[in-house]
Formats: structure tokens, sequence, C-alpha cells
């Protein structure tokens, strides 16, 4: 809670058409101290592959541009990692000095009416978060507090919707009161306030979320031709995801729907894939590439800008979504495998009874300890395990050095049964869907106890002395007392097991 990611509007609708937002120029321009040549990585949007290297030349650089709105981004030496001085673009001049032996704290901002006052405001929030002493109550008091007396100022607007976009940081009127009260058109035509202002409309009319009618919207297709939602979901089950052209991960999760559409597709179910783009030929290009067989639409940048709305935002607050033959959805979040089964049951009632009845179906030596509901506390594992000692290995599936470790665990498994200690495997995915855990669990012969953490598990952990990093393990005694929370690996088999017999003698 501590830690804080620094760095990675509509304009209220009258009758009548809204004017245009026309371009503005911008420049930026300063000096490097520290580096006499060299560039500047100056990132214009979130998205890989939108990076541009401004070259330092006898510690100077220059840059200009043009955009549509006003947005928040930040400068980093190429040089460098992990540095990075963050930068609100707006229209004229943004002067600066930066100082390569601490980007952050010891850059200057000379001109640039709203990055003075952004880079103040930034650091004023950087104390708040420094204070140890405060609770997570009083930290969040403080923040919104910050907030609001930053509503006119870009840093505000820009760390709200950072946090809107997590969690509900504000809650729902007064958030439009801070909206509302913001009159600067600069500011009003921003990303980030349009990005906020569409979190705020789906957030209090409860857009897109079970049991609510699925929302209209119209984007166009790869052809340029306008589609109209739910036109094309009429008497089809629909399902409706947000993907990437720009990002491996989004792009593998569409391909994982795949099998399912060519499942389904022929029973009446429909996929629309939704990209939100600032290059229309990357899209392009991922289009042709990709060759899905739904349909894709496109949402670029600047026409959020002209619309004041973001779809992106606006309709996958609650993750991706299932709608029904009625309108209505039904399901928010799936995965592939969620989908599918959700189908499945749909169309092909006895295939999911049948499916069903296997689902479960584990392994010798692999047991569940929370198929039925979720272990809360670490009081709860040790109580389940209750007069044996364990080994916890905490993993997840994006993380790739787990998998490497899973190689050693013939050799850990013979010398934990010959020691008479078990095994717990805990699951560290944010959200990990039932059939694709199980599978990846039979496939790497992972004989032993699992469970799936949750965050009232994961605050018991921390506070039994869990680092945060993964892979991780643990050890346990007989008596449920953690002994070792930061236990060597199991490619470290030696050190490991060293710790482990330590662990089993008696208190």
């Amino acid at each position: 809670m501590k830690q804080i990611v620094f760095f990675l509007v509509i304009l209220i609708a009258f009758s009548g058409c809204k004017p245009e937002k026309e371009p503005f120029a911008y420049e930026l321009r300063g000096t490097v101290t520290g580096i006499q040549n060299g560039a500047l990585v100056f990132m214009k949007t979130n998205r890989l592959g939108d990076e541009v290297q401004i070259p330092i030349i006898d510690h100077q650089f220059e840059y200009k541009g043009v955009s549509t709105n006003m947005f928040f981004t930040g400068l980093e030496i190429e040089s460098q990692e992990g540095a990075f001085f963050p930068l609100a673009i707006e229209p004229g001049e943004i002067i600066l000095e930066l100082n390569s032996e601490d980007l952050y704290w010891g850059s200057v901002v000379f001109a640039g009416a709203y990055n003075l006052e952004m880079i103040k405001a930034i650091r004023e929030m950087a104390d708040i978060f420094d204070d140890e002493s405060l609770s997570d109550d009083e930290l969040d008091a403080n923040l919104l507090n910050w907030v609001k007396r930053n509503q006119h100022n870009y840093a505000g607007i820009y760390y709200l919707n950072t946090w809107m976009q997590r969690r509900d940081m504000m809650p729902i009127n007064d958030l439009k009161s801070f909206l509302y009260g913001i009159k600067d058109p600069n500011i009003l035509h921003s990303r980030d306030y349009i990005q906020l202002y569409s979190i705020f409309k789906a957030k209090k009319d409860h857009k897109n979320a079970t049991g609510e009618p699925a929302i209209s919207f119209a984007l166009p297709d790869e052809n340029g031709v306008l589609v109209k939602y739910p036109d094309v979901s009429e008497g089809r089950m629909t399902f409706v995801e947000k993907s990437g052209s720009w990002c491996i991960n989004s792009t593998h999760n569409s391909r994982s729907l795949l099998p399912v559409y060519e499942q389904y597709h022929h029973y009446g179910f429909e996929i629309i894939t939704v990209v939100y783009e600032s290059d229309h030929e990357r899209w392009r290009n991922w289009i042709g590439k990709e060759e899905f067989p739904w349909i894709t639409l496109l949402e670029l940048e600047d026409d959020v800008t002209q619309r004041g709305l973001s779809y992106g935002k606006m309709l996958f607050q609650n993750g991706n979504y299932l709608v029904d033959l009625q309108g209505v959805v039904i399901s928010n979040d799936l995965s592939a495998a969620e989908l599918n089964e959700i189908l499945m049951q749909q169309f092909e009632p006895d295939k999911y009874v049948a499916y069903q009845d296997k689902k479960w179906e584990m392994p010798a030596n692999v047991h569940i300890l929370d198929r039925s509901e979720p272990l809360q506390s670490f009081v709860e594992l040790t109580e389940y395990m209750r007069g044996r000692a364990f080994l916890i290995d905490c993993w997840a599936s994006w993380c790739s050095p787990c998998f490497d470790e899973f190689q050693y665990n013939d050799q850990l498994k013979a010398f934990l049964r010959s020691n008479g200690v078990e095994m717990v495997y805990i699951n560290f995915d944010r959200r990990i869907d039932e059939s694709n855990w199980i599978r990846l669990i039979r496939e790497n012969n992972l004989q032993g106890y699992h469970m799936r953490v949750n965050d009232s598990f994961v605050e018991d952990l921390y506070e039994q002395g869990f680092s945060g990093s993964l892979p991780a393990y643990m050890i346990v005694n007989k008596k449920g007392m953690m002994v070792e929370a930061d236990a060597f690996r199991p490619s470290q088999a030696e050190k490991l097991y060293n710790q482990i017999s330590r662990a089993l003698l008696p208190i």
C-alpha cells in the first residue's frame, strides 16, 4: 500500500454539436547535466512502440510535436534504467533542466505553467507516501485531501484517474463534484480527464456489470465501416473483449478464444474485440497478422478526444463481458476456459454434466484445499495441516522462474517424503480460472496440497515474513510455526534440505 507507481471528459454534454478540439503545438527543450551526448526517451503513450528518442547534443535537447490533447507522460534517459521524470504535454514551451544523477528529485521545470504546478504537487504527494507513521486508512484520507486540493492541477487528475482504475478511491458523488468543478478547457480535453469521466460514468450507472443491460456503442471495423452494438449481437450470445495490437498478453488472450469461437459460433455465439490504439497502421497490420474470424473494432485515441468519452474505459470497468440473448450481461472478467464452460452449459448441457464430473479428478497425491471455500488466513492453513511440517511453494502462471524450479521437484519430493514433510503450493495469480489452474498442476506433476491466494491470506503471509517476490519458499514446522520465511530454492538443494532438517528439530 505504501508503494506508489509514479510513472506509469467528456465536455459536459449540452444539446447541439460540440466543436472539434483543435490540435496544439508543443516544444520540449532544455539541458541534461551530467550527460554531454546521448538520448532521452519520450513516451508519447503508455504503449510499447510509441517511444520517441530525443538526441542529447552538448547537454542540450529539443523536440517539437503536435497533439490534440494534454496527456501525462515522462522522460527517461536512454542509458539509465528506472529513472523517470514526470511530464504533462501542454501547449507551448516546456523548458527543463534534467539532472542525470537524480532525474526525479534533481530536475527543474523553468517553463510550462501546467508542469510547474504539477511537479510541485507530485512532490508534495511523495511526502505523504513517505510518512511511515500513517495507517492505510490515514494514508487514503490524506491522498484524497491532496487530490481535492489539486482539483485544478493536472497531477490531481492523473493520479485520481490511475487510482480509480484500480479501486474506488473516491466516493461516486465526490467524484462527480470533482469532475464537474473543472472548467479549464485544456484539462477537460485531456486524456486523463476523459478516461476519468468515462470511469465515473461506468461506475455511476453500473455499466456492463453482471445483471445489467449491455450498453450500446459504435466503432469502425478494419474497413472503416461503423459497427453499432447491439445490432451485431441481436439474437446471439455475445462476448465483448478488449485487446491490444501493441500488447502481447492481450493478443495471447484473444488468440485463446479461437477454439471457443470455432466450437460455438454455429450455435449463435459471437465475439467482438475492441482495440484502443494510437496508431491506425499498427492496428491494421495486427488485424492482417492475427486474422481473427470475428468482429474487431478500433477506438483511436484522437477519436476519443473528439468524442469526449472512452469506450475502452467505460465498457470494461468490470473486465470483458458475456451478453445473453436478451441483451443482459451474465458474466464478467472471463478467461477462455471459463467462457467455454458457460457456453458448454448453454449449448451442450449433456457434455457439460460429463465435464463437471471429471473436472476435479486429480492425480494421486494431489489435494485441493480451497475447492469449497478459500482459506482466509495462515492459521487456517496450519490448522488444516495440524501436526505436519510443510514446505510452501509460492508460484504463479506468469512466473517463469517458478516453472524452472519445478524441474527439481522429483529430488525434492523424495527428500520431503523421507522426512515426513508435506508440500503446499500457493498460486499467486491475481485470478486464474479453475480449469487452467488444474491443468498446470497436472502438467507439472505438482503433488501435494494446493490453494489460491486471496487478499486476506496474502496480508497474513506478509506478516509471517513473505517478501512479495516469486518464486518464494517457506518452511513451517509441526507446531504450525513459520521457521523460515525466505528459504532457499529447490535448485539450491543442499542448502534448502539443511534448512528443512533444522526446522524439524524439536523446539
